[in-house]
């Protein structure tokens, strides 16, 4: 893995030396450092914020390494490919078909005493939903 060398990774991915284990190291850090940058830092906070904030960030690293594994692991071949593929349509499917739907149902059902605590669990059933369905598409693939 290349940390800091952006040539000598220039060279590695023209030469098509990155390997499968390399690319999921670098999608587990991508993980971790995007969920530094989205640790909640506001003025009041809530305590199921770091809470959801801790489990998306394992939710997120779960789904690399289940992906990882079923791809077929370092004998598996277009991992990241599939990855951003799957993740395009998954977020976007995960929020249209399950968050705002159940968003608007708990505005509806708690109005204005709707709190953090049912939103970032609606945040982690989302997570969860989407998650399990890009595993699912990976195992499918890797069946065909």
């Amino acid at each position: 893995m290349r940390w800091f060398n952006g040539d000598k990774l220039k060279e590695d991915i023209s030469s098509g030396q990155l390997t499968q284990p390399e690319m999921l190291n670098y999608w587990r850090l991508l993980a971790v450092l995007s969920f530094i940058g989205l640790l909640p830092v506001a003025y009041t906070i809530h305590w199921s914020d770091y809470l959801t904030w801790f489990i998306s960030l394992v939710i997120g690293l779960w789904v690399v390494q289940a992906s990882y594994s079923a791809n077929g692991g370092c004998t598996g071949s277009g991992f990241s490919d599939k990855l951003v593929a799957a993740s395009c349509v998954y977020v976007i499917r995960s929020l249209v078909l399950i968050f705002l739907p159940l968003a608007v149902l708990a505005g509806l059902v708690w109005g204005d005493d709707l709190t953090d605590l049912v939103l970032n669990g609606i945040v982690i059933i989302s997570q969860l939903w989407m998650s399990l369905r890009i595993v699912s598409l990976f195992k499918g693939l890797r069946a065909a």
